[in-house]
């Protein structure tokens, strides 16, 4: 498989959005890595603080008495992403904190390796590397990662303030050899506000990008942890007929035998899926499914380029 670095400039374009979209909606086993130096965004977020993160998280890799063994400590460490997927999905929780970031710093060499191994493996390694310009940034992730995007909006000020960061990090991918991984992400809509992602590449002078939808619904659910809601039409119906109206009970019939009616299936698209970690998942999967869509596609693409 591969190793996918997503970076921003400055701002928030929405880079732990789209690494979460990308991890749920690859096309096979993923890991995805919270390596911001800004500290982890996904358990207030994604997991909407049910979570803990102290016990499990990147920090501790920084505790392994031997780097040989970082490849075991990654699965000791991981978590379950999505619970419902038919494929192996985990998360790297990033830093309780960024005064963290430092312990880290003369690890990420050898976590790189160790993220090799688990790419020859067949897992893809989705990293959010957070903004370029901080300090104890995991600089050494981006020589080994098969694609490295750079994130950005489809905004005139998004792409002006992109475009210093996109030439430095494009000077240094050369430097090392690496030049033709650099790809952009860019986060946009329809709209004629908006410049389109092969425009941008032209003028970054980068081979290819990629493009995810800007959707503040599916991101505020996703990033933000802000409760999925029902369909519309399910809360119409809900305040139109809050309750169900009593039905009559059937006459019995002396000529059949055993119940009179089998017992009915569990109804998944229940107001009661709306309660509960589970149920969470499965309305959040259902609510965002045009975005999902538009992640599965960028994944295949982003897959495909890198291979």
């Amino acid at each position: 498989m591969s190793i996918v670095v997503l970076t921003t400039a400055a701002g928030a374009p929405g880079a732990s959005t789209s690494a979460l979209g990308l991890a749920l909606s690859w096309p096979g086993p993923t890991l995805l890595v919270e390596a911001d130096p800004a500290g982890t965004s996904i358990t207030s977020g994604w997991y909407r603080g049910t979570i803990d993160p102290q016990p499990r998280n990147i920090v501790n890799l920084a505790l392994t008495e031997d780097s040989g063994e970082l490849t075991d400590a990654i699965f000791d460490q991981a978590v379950t992403l999505d619970p419902t997927a038919d494929v192996q999905r985990l998360v790297l929780i990033g830093l309780n904190e960024p005064a963290q970031a430092p312990a880290l710093q003369n690890w990420w060499g050898p976590i790189g390796e160790a993220f090799q191994t688990l790419s020859a493996a067949g897992i893809t390694v989705i990293v959010d590397a957070g903004r370029l310009t901080q300090g104890s940034y995991p600089t050494p992730l981006l020589t080994i990662a098969d694609q490295v995007l750079l994130v950005c909006r489809g905004t005139l000020s998004s792409v002006l303030r992109s475009y210093p960061m996109a030439q430095q990090l494009r000077s240094a991918l050369t430097a090392s050899g690496n030049a033709d991984t650099l790809g952009l992400l860019v986060i946009h809509n329809n709209s004629e506000q908006y410049y389109q992602p092969t425009d941008i590449a032209k003028r970054y002078g980068v081979a290819f990008a990629f493009s995810l939808p800007d959707d503040p619904a599916s991101a505020a659910t996703l990033s933000d942890g802000v409760p999925a809601r029902p369909p519309l039409l399910t809360r119409l119906r809900r305040r139109r007929d809050p309750m169900p109206h009593p039905q009559p009970a059937a006459e019995a019939d002396p000529a059949s035998a055993g119940p009179a009616h089998e017992p009915a299936e569990p109804d998944t698209d229940s107001a009661s899926k709306d309660e509960g970690s589970g149920g969470e998942h499965i309305i959040q999967a259902r609510l965002m499914r045009a975005y999902r869509a538009a992640a599965r596609e960028a994944a295949a693409q982003i897959n495909q380029r890198a291979q």
